[in-house]
């Protein structure tokens, strides 16, 4: 009787994992889609970075903030956060972003859209695997 209940246990996982996998997939290029307008209806732009915090994240690793100051038509715009932090990046040094024309305080920079994707679509189905071999 045991076995019965484990075997029912371990399907019920398996096809939570499938779930998760479909989800992660169908978010994947949802979130895509939606980037992707966004960089290709927005206007790129050379921002300066003004700052990059460092700070530890509860499991003591090393995160960064960036933020950039930008002119975007007549209006500037200081110390606005970018969701990027690589390496070569440094206080002074340019990256180039993507205004929303609509929201100009709104930036993105370029191929955030393609991490998403990647990110998702990779992710995804590792679930959909281990969901299979678990129903």
């Amino acid at each position: 009787m045991k076995e019965v209940t484990d075997s029912r246990t371990v399907s019920h996982i398996g096809r939570i994992f499938l779930a998760v996998g479909i989800i992660m997939m169908l978010f994947g290029v949802i979130m895509f889609t939606v980037m992707y307008r966004a960089e290709k209806n927005g206007v790129e732009v050379t921002a300066e970075i003004s700052r990059i915090e460092s700070y530890k994240d509860k499991d003591g690793d090393t995160k960064h903030r960036v933020y950039v100051n930008y002119t975007y038509g007549t209006e500037t715009y200081t110390d606005v956060k970018i969701n990027t932090y690589s390496s070569f990046m440094y206080e002074g040094g340019r990256v180039t972003v993507i205004v929303d024309p609509q929201n100009p305080a709104k930036i993105m920079t370029k191929g955030d859209s393609l991490f998403c994707l990647l990110v998702f679509e990779l992710m995804g189905p590792v679930f959909l695997f281990f969901g299979w071999l678990l129903r």
